[in-house]
């Protein structure tokens, strides 16, 4: 019983060591293979759009971009 509850105490420290390193390495994976593409592909939505209304002159934007 003394073995086991000595043993306890590293092995919940090393158990949620793995578990913020698990997170930590899925929260950064999560934002270089959604949040980063996402947000690269908005500013490019973004600097088409004013560039159209650049080009379609004034008056001319469709759908009150």
């Amino acid at each position: 019983a003394a073995c086991r509850a000595a043993a306890r105490g590293p092995a919940r420290g090393h158990g949620l060591d793995a578990e913020r390193r698990l997170r930590d390495a899925a929260a950064g994976c999560g934002r270089a293979r959604v949040l980063e593409p996402v947000a690269a592909e908005l500013l490019r939505y973004r600097e088409v759009r004013e560039q159209y209304v650049i080009a379609a002159g004034p008056g001319k934007a469709v759908g009150g971009v």
